[in-house]
């Protein structure tokens, strides 16, 4: 019974000794199967190209931000612009009325009272 003890003691020591050095190979890379070179050769790709696409997904969000926020600037701005001209145009067409339109107004107002007065004079 000892000596059964004794002898998986040995085999489990054995084991992890084998591992250990598996282990120990693999992160100083002393040797490398084909397998594993292989494989550690494209995780180190696939590691790049997933770098470079959110690279872009970062750069492709970003413009269309900007694209955005100038749009939104942009329409704003031009909102502005023709609120601006709207309310000079408005400005413009009630000083018109204000001297022409009203001036005439007045005169037909003086006249319809001198014809209420008894005045004959013509407008």
């Amino acid at each position: 019974m000892v000596r059964s003890q004794r002898k998986s003691d040995v085999i489990d020591d054995k084991i992890t000794r084998a591992v250990d050095a598996l282990a120990r190979r693999n992160l100083t890379l002393v040797f490398v199967s084909r397998k594993r070179m292989i494989f550690e050769s494209w995780r180190v790709a696939v590691k790049q190209q997933k770098a470079f696409l959110l690279c872009v997904i970062n750069v492709l969000e970003k413009s269309m931000t900007m694209k955005g926020f100038h749009h939104i600037k942009g329409s704003t701005s031009a909102d502005k612009v023709n609120s601006t001209k709207y309310r000079h145009i408005n400005m413009f067409i009630l000083r018109f009325v204000k001297r022409n339109v009203g001036d005439y107004f007045n005169k037909w107002k003086t006249g319809a009272l001198m014809r209420v007065d008894g005045h004959t004079k013509d407008v």
